[in-house]
C-alpha cells in the first residue's frame, strides 16, 4: 500500500506539474501573439523601429499578460467601431436567449466601469478573435485547432471517398486530420494508461471490474454513433467530424457545464441558507449544530434532496415546507440542469468549424490560398503552438525583416536602454491546391449532417457524464457501477434532446425560417429534458418524506419513477419523428423547387 501511494501521489505530481507549466507557457505564447497583433493593427504590416514600451499600443506590457491568467481585470479594448456594432446588435433584438447572452457579455466584457473582467482570458480570446477576423482573411482562417493544419490539406482525400462512395474502415481513417489522430491516440493512451493501473498498482477503487465498466462505457456511446453515423450517414457526414465533435462535447462541454451548474447551485445554497434561517421551524435538536451547513452537491441537479444525503434538520424542513423544497427542484431541473446543459451542447456544435459544413465558394477560397510547403525532410515548416509564427506565418511570403530589442545597462550612465538589431526570419511558402471532383450536396445530406454532428457533440458530452456518475457519484461498489451504467444507457436523453435541438438549427439554417432563435432551437429540448429531471427529483424527494425510521423506501416509488423515465423518452421519440418527418418534406419540396440558398454561415 505504501508503494502504490507513493506511485499515486509522484504521478499526481507530475501531472499536476505539467499543467502547470503548461498553463505558463500557453500564457507567453499568447501574450506574444496579443503583441504582434496590437502592432499590425496600429501599424499595419510595416513595424517602426522602436522598443515595445516606446509603442503607443494602448495597452501595457502588464496588462497584456492580466489578460490571458485565470483571472485579472484591465481597460476595455473595444474600439469604436465594436462598440457601434454591439449597440445595433442590441437594438436588432433578438429572442429572450440572446438578450440575456448580450447583458451577460456586455457586463462581462467591457461596460462595466469600461474595464474587461478576464476569467481564463475568455474576454481576451473574444476579442483576439474579432482583431483576427480583421486582419487574416477567411479563406486563410480556415486551420484546425491545435495543429493549425489547413482543412484542404486533407479534406480532399473525404471528397474523394464521398464521390467514390467509398465505405472501407481504414480508408476513412486515412483520410483523417492531424488534430484527429491526436485525439484518438490521446483516448488510446489514456486506456493503455488505465489497463496499467488496474493491472500492476491495482487500487482497491480500480480493478479489472471498474476498467471494464469504464470500457463499458465508451462502447454504449460507440455504439449509437455507429448506427446514428457509420450505418446511416458514412457520406453525409466525414468520420473526422464526428471525432472533432465528439471530443468537444467530452472534453469542452461538459466542463463548461460543470463550471455554470457550479455557480448557480452556490446561488441556489445561499438563498436556501437564507431561507431556513428567516422561517421557523421546530425540530428535535439530538445534536445536530450542522443544520444550515448545506453543501453545494446538495444543490446540484444530480443530488439535490437525495435521501442518503439529507440531515435530520434538512427533512424537518422538506416536511414543514413542502412547497418550498418543490420550488427548489423545479429550479434546479429546469435551470441548473435542462438549461444550462442544452446550452452547453448547442454552443458546442456551434464552436467547431469544420469543411463538411462550408460551402463549395468557401473551399474554393480556401484552396487558392493553398497549404504550407513541406521541408526537404518531409515535415511541415510550420511551428506548433501558436504564438508569433501563427500570424506572421499566414503572411504567405518566403521572409522579412523583422527588428528585435534586448535591455542592458550603460556602463557609464547605470541607466538601462534598449539595443536594436535586425534579423530575418524564414517564412511559410504556400502553394495552391486543386479541389479533388465532389458531387453537389443535397439539402437532405447536409440536414443530416447537422443531425449526426450534434448527436455527436451530445454523446460525448453524455460520455463524460456517466463517468462522472459512475465513478465519482456512485463509484461505492463495482455492482453499484454495473446499475447505474445500465440505467443511464437505457434512457439516452441527451443524444435525443441534441435531434430535437437539430430539428430548430435545420429550420433556420437550412429553411431560412428568419423567425427562428436560439430559444426557439433550444425550448423543445429544455421541456424534454428538464421535466425528465424534475419527474425524477420529485420521486425521489417524495420517497424521502415517506420514508420510515430506518430510512428504507417503498418499492413503489422506484416502479414510478422508472415508469416516468421510460414515459418521457417515448414522448421525447415520438416528437422528434413527428418533427423530422415533416421537416423532410419541406426540404424534398424544398430541393425540387431549387430554392435552397445554402447554409447561412
Amino acid at each position: 500500500p505504501g508503494v502504490n501511494q507513493a506511485v499515486c501521489t509522484g504521478l499526481l505530481m507530475v501531472a499536476l506539474f505539467w499543467v502547470v507549466g503548461g498553463c505558463f507557457q500557453s500564457t507567453q505564447k499568447r501574450a506574444t501573439l496579443r503583441k504582434e497583433m496590437l502592432k499590425r493593427i496600429k501599424y499595419g504590416s510595416t513595424t517602426p523601429a522602436l522598443s515595445f514600451d516606446d509603442m503607443d499600443l494602448d495597452q501595457t506590457e502588464g496588462e497584456i499578460y492580466c489578460s490571458h491568467r485565470m483571472c485579472g481585470c484591465y481597460p476595455t479594448d473595444f474600439s469604436k467601431d465594436d462598440t457601434d456594432y454591439l449597440v445595433e446588435s442590441e437594438r436588432n433584438g433578438g429572442d429572450l436567449c440572446a438578450r440575456l447572452s448580450r447583458i451577460f457579455s456586455a457586463v462581462c466584457c467591457g461596460k462595466l466601469c469600461c474595464r474587461q473582467l478576464q476569467l481564463c482570458g475568455a474576454c481576451a480570446l473574444a476579442q483576439e478573435g474579432r482583431d483576427l477576423d480583421i486582419l487574416i482573411p477567411a479563406e486563410r482562417r480556415r486551420l484546425d485547432y491545435v495543429t493549425f493544419q489547413p482543412y484542404v490539406d486533407y479534406f480532399n482525400q473525404i471528397r474523394t471517398l464521398r464521390f467514390e462512395k467509398n465505405g472501407k474502415l481504414w480508408d476513412h481513417y486515412a483520410a483523417l486530420s492531424k488534430l484527429s489522430r491526436i485525439l484518438l491516440k490521446t483516448l488510446i493512451s489514456a486506456v493503455m494508461l488505465l489497463v496499467i493501473v488496474a493491472g500492476v498498482i491495482s487500487p482497491r477503487s480500480f480493478q479489472w471490474g471498474n476498467m471494464l465498466v469504464f470500457l463499458a462505457t465508451f462502447l454504449q456511446a460507440f455504439l449509437v454513433l455507429y448506427f446514428v453515423h457509420w450505418h446511416w450517414n458514412r457520406f453525409d457526414i466525414s468520420l473526422d467530424a464526428v471525432i472533432k465533435y465528439f471530443a468537444c462535447g467530452f472534453a469542452i462541454t461538459t466542463t463548461t457545464a460543470i463550471f455554470f451548474e457550479m455557480v448557480e447551485s452556490m446561488a441556489m445554497q445561499l438563498l436556501a441558507k437564507a431561507l431556513m434561517m428567516l422561517l421557523p421551524l421546530e425540530a428535535e435538536n439530538n445534536g445536530y449544530t450542522s443544520g444550515f451547513d448545506i453543501s453545494f452537491f446538495d444543490f446540484s441537479p444530480h443530488h439535490m434532496y437525495a435521501a442518503a444525503s439529507a440531515s435530520d434538520y434538512k427533512k424537518a424542513f422538506n416536511r414543514e415546507y413542502p412547497w418550498i423544497s418543490v420550488s427548489f427542484l423545479f429550479v434546479s431541473a429546469y435551470c441548473i440542469a435542462a438549461m444550462v446543459e442544452e446550452m452547453c451542447k448547442y454552443f458546442g456544435f456551434k464552436m467547431i468549424e469544420h469543411p463538411d459544413f462550408m460551402s463549395e465558394s468557401e473551399l474554393q477560397k480556401a484552396a487558392s490560398h493553398g497549404i504550407p510547403e513541406r521541408d526537404e525532410d518531409g515535415e511541415d515548416r510550420f511551428e506548433l503552438g501558436g504564438g508569433l509564427e501563427c500570424v506572421s506565418g499566414l503572411d504567405g511570403i518566403h521572409s522579412e525583416e523583422y527588428e528585435s530589442f534586448d535591455s542592458y545597462e550603460n556602463e557609464d550612465t547605470g541607466a538601462r536602454q534598449s539595443r536594436r538589431s535586425v534579423q530575418r526570419r524564414q517564412l511559410l511558402e504556400y502553394k495552391s491546391v486543386t479541389l479533388s471532383e465532389a458531387p453537389p450536396r443535397s439539402v437532405q445530406s447536409i440536414a443530416a449532417s447537422i443531425t449526426v454532428a450534434m448527436v455527436s457533440v451530445a454523446l460525448g458530452f453524455a460520455c463524460c457524464e456517466n463517468l462522472i456518475y459512475i465513478f465519482l457519484y456512485n463509484g461505492s461498489s463495482l455492482s453499484m457501477e454495473i446499475s447505474v451504467l445500465i440505467s443511464r444507457s437505457l434512457f439516452p436523453v441527451h443524444p435525443l434532446c441534441a435531434a430535437i435541438q437539430s430539428i430548430g438549427v435545420c429550420k433556420q439554417q437550412l429553411e431560412n425560417d428568419k423567425s427562428i432563435g436560439i430559444g426557439r432551437i433550444l425550448l423543445p429540448a429544455i421541456l424534454l429534458h428538464g421535466s425528465y429531471d424534475y419527474a425524477i427529483m420529485l420521486l425521489n424527494f417524495l420517497a424521502t418524506l415517506n420514508a420510515d425510521e430506518d430510512g428504507n423506501v417503498s418499492i413503489i416509488y422506484s416502479i414510478v419513477a422508472l415508469g416516468a423515465s421510460v414515459l418521457f423518452v417515448i414522448c421525447g421519440l415520438w416528437y422528434y419523428v413527428r418533427q423530422s418527418y415533416q421537416q423532410v418534406q419541406r426540404l424534398e419540396q424544398l430541393h425540387r423547387s431549387r430554392a435552397f440558398v445554402g447554409v447561412d454561415a
